[in-house]
C-alpha cells in the first residue's frame, strides 16, 4: 500500500517537472536609442549598454581594419512556443520587425535563422551570439567591398 502511494507521487512528481510554462526571452518591442547613443561598440555578449530584452536591437560595432568607421546592424527576435504560436499574444515582435523594415529607408539584406533544440533566444545562448557575429561580419564585409547603402538585418 504504502509502495503504491510512493509510485503515484513519484509518477505525479515527474509530470509536473516536465510541464514548465513558456515565456518570451524578448518582452519589449522598443529600442532606447538615446541609451546607445553614445555607444561606440558593441562586443557581442558583454556589452552593457544593449537592453537585451528589446526584440529589435541596434548593433554598432567598430572593426580593427576602420577604427573611425563605426558599422551597425539590427537583430531582431521574434518568438514562437512550443505550438508554433507568436510568444507574445499581441505580435508585438513581428509587428516591431516590420515597422523596422518599413522604416529603414535602404535596401535591407534580411538573414533569418531558426534555432534549434535546446537553444533559445535568451541572451547568453551561444547560437544568438555566433548569429550576431555573422551579422557583423556580413555588414563589415559589405563596407570593404564599398556598399554602405544596404542595412543588415537578422531575424532570430
Amino acid at each position: 500500500m504504502n509502495m503504491r502511494r510512493l509510485l503515484n507521487l513519484l509518477l505525479i512528481t515527474a509530470a509536473l517537472t516536465g510541464c514548465t510554462h513558456f515565456t518570451a526571452y524578448r518582452s519589449t518591442a522598443d529600442l532606447d536609442m538615446n541609451a546607445l547613443a553614445d555607444m561606440k561598440t558593441v562586443s557581442v555578449g558583454e556589452d552593457q549598454h544593449l537592453d537585451r530584452s528589446a526584440s529589435i536591437q541596434h548593433r554598432r560595432y567598430v572593426t580593427d581594419l576602420e577604427p573611425d568607421s563605426q558599422g551597425d546592424y539590427y537583430l531582431s527576435f521574434v518568438e514562437f512556443d512550443d505550438q508554433g504560436w507568436f510568444a507574445d499574444s499581441g505580435r508585438t515582435q513581428m509587428g516591431a520587425l516590420l515597422e523596422q523594415l518599413e522604416d529603414s529607408g535602404k535596401e535591407t539584406l534580411i538573414y533569418a535563422y531558426a534555432h534549434g533544440w535546446m537553444h533559445n533566444a535568451s541572451p547568453g545562448d551561444n547560437n544568438v551570439v555566433y548569429f550576431s557575429r555573422l551579422l557583423e561580419r556580413t555588414d563589415a564585409a559589405q563596407k570593404l567591398l564599398g556598399i554602405s547603402d544596404r542595412a543588415v538585418v537578422g531575424v532570430n
